[in-house]
């Protein structure tokens, strides 16, 4: 008797040492009057991950698991929970649609992040105002604002429990980045909202932004702030640049310059942002794809992406030959083939409904 516990003991040990690992986050909960079938997950710092559909239950419930890590956005509807999902967590979301505001409530394990993110989220709110009358604001207002904003977000986030030491480092370094970013569209806001076309704010208005170190990767990843700032650090280069010299091309000055960022995860993030909408409407084609791969990117998922873009257009581009089709139904009922046209003069009527 004794052998045998010993070898159900066993066969129980070998088979905790079998069992894979967690590796996705479990997202669940009931909506409340909800009149939609469907909520989507959008990522914030992972940008392989675009948009999840989460299915919702007649009664307004939903189960759904997710095999990212990091920060997201769930809308259902106009409302939109802030998140942070990891392996192993299990988050509970309750809410009553016709009252999201008052009636939100997250809970679970690993929730505890996310419950900042939303306090997070109604503390700006509030301080913030109504509408756009914030960026109305004089320049020693609005840095009083958002400093004070600043000053919040770092309270909430030190009186949280249950978030580890490593997250809170890096959130107080995103607090900033966010101070930051709210000074350094203080002047294209200000210039809109307040209707002063040609504003220019005070020469000191950004020297915080002087002590920002544009290369680190960690921050790159976790916080969305940093990653405008850092975008908007090259863009300025490029400005220069292409003010000095006219006949540069933005995107190949672009990615020039983006090709010498010394951190490669950056840089590869960088130069695909550069030329991934670009090259949809380039008439330098070639020389835009020639200049993407000289670039250094060493992502495989990016370069594929901007390779089937490119081959893709190619077909179309001016001059070539078209793109075959074949047997497509025609106006008498039959089929015509590219091929079938061979010789002759064809009239293409374009028109739409």
């Amino acid at each position: 008797m004794k052998k045998l516990w010993l070898l159900v003991a066993g066969i129980a040990i070998v088979s905790c040492k079998n069992e894979a690992p967690i590796d996705y986050a479990i997202i669940t909960g009931n909506i409340a009057n909800v009149d939609t079938k469907e909520m989507v997950l959008y990522g914030t710092t992972d940008r392989s991950f675009e948009k999840h559909t989460i299915a919702i239950n007649e009664d307004g419930s939903f189960i759904d698991t997710v095999k990212v890590e990091g920060q997201f956005l769930l809308y259902q509807a106009k409302n939109g929970t802030p998140l942070h999902l990891e392996a192993g967590d299990n988050v509970i979301i309750n809410y009553d649609s016709k009252d999201f505001n008052k009636t939100l409530a997250i809970s679970g394990k690993g929730s505890e992040i996310s419950s900042y993110l939303v306090a997070k989220k109604d503390k700006e709110k509030e301080l913030m105002g109504k509408g756009t009358e914030v960026f109305t604001q004089e320049e020693a207002d609005y840095k009083k604002t958002f400093s004070g904003i600043k000053t919040a977000h770092k309270e909430l986030l030190n009186a949280a429990t249950g978030i580890n030491a490593a997250y809170k480092t890096k959130e107080e370094r995103n607090i900033q980045y966010a101070y930051l970013g709210k000074l350094n569209v203080y002047k294209s806001y200000h210039s809109y909202y307040a209707k002063k076309k040609d504003f220019e704010p005070s020469k000191d208005f950004l020297n915080e932004i002087n002590d920002i170190q544009f290369d680190s990767e960690e921050d790159f990843k976790f916080s969305p702030a940093y990653k405008s700032l850092v975008t908007n650090h090259y863009q300025n280069k490029v400005s220069e640049l292409v003010k000095a010299n006219e006949e540069l091309d933005r995107t190949l000055t672009m990615l020039k310059v983006c090709s010498e960022i010394e951190n490669q995860t950056i840089k590869n993030a960088m130069v695909y942002d550069a030329v991934r909408y670009p090259i949809t409407r380039a008439d330098n084609l070639e020389e835009l794809y020639t200049a993407y791969k000289a670039a250094g990117s060493t992502n495989e998922k990016n370069n594929a992406e901007i390779e089937k873009s490119y081959t893709t257009l190619k077909t179309l581009a001016k001059g070539s030959p078209s793109p075959k089709f074949v047997n497509y139904e025609n106006y008498k009922g039959g089929t015509t083939s590219l091929d079938d046209l061979k010789g002759k003069y064809v009239y293409v009527d374009v028109w739409v409904t």
